[in-house]
């Protein structure tokens, strides 16, 4: 691989939350151990259920997360990793992911990613920290999001209440108590 090349993967390893702060001759390491793959549109890169056995670092294209019934769930552009909590907990993939188009992606295998952690403790200890980061701001902003859906639930349901009252209730019972079970 070029030097330039490797510089790049560098600097995309390094924009990744998981591994971030991790210093530029772990990045390194990091960038050594993955494999560059390429997948042509529609190609599935995992499957809900599957065993995660490798994290990726989309580098080109784009690809689609989707349930197992096909909906959609998010797009992934490129610097953006796929499978980062699969790889940490083992837990198989939640969902399928396939190429938009023809993508370019960093693989980092679960064997490799695992002897990086065990051999360069500095590496595991960053990507834990970092880790812990990334769930702290996502519990964060999971509570500040039910917060505000709490508050607008309870406007609904006090516009709903003031509008029943005016009109003088339903006609064949009172459907209030049905519409909060």
């Amino acid at each position: 691989m070029s030097n330039a090349k490797t510089q790049a993967l560098l600097k995309v390893v390094e924009q990744i939350s998981m591994f971030c702060a991790v210093g530029r001759d772990n990045a390194a390491r990091v960038v050594q151990a993955c494999e560059v793959r390429h997948f042509d549109a529609g190609a599935v890169l995992c499957k809900v259920r599957e065993s995660s056995d490798a994290l990726y670092i989309l580098l080109s294209g784009g690809l689609s997360v989707v349930t197992d019934k096909g909906v959609d769930l998010a797009q992934i552009e490129p610097v953006a990793p796929v499978g980062e909590m699969g790889i940490l907990t083992g837990q198989p993939r939640s969902a399928k992911v396939r190429a938009r188009q023809r993508s370019t992606v960093l693989c980092l295998r679960n064997a490799a990613f695992e002897g990086l952690m065990r051999k360069h403790l500095a590496i595991a200890r960053q990507v834990h920290r970092n880790v812990l980061e990334t769930l702290k701001a996502r519990l964060q902003e999971g509570r500040a999001n039910h917060a505000t859906q709490s508050s607008e639930l309870r406007l609904l349901r006090q516009r709903f209440d003031a509008m029943h009252k005016e009109l003088g209730g339903l006609e064949g019972g009172d459907d209030h108590d049905l519409l909060y079970r």
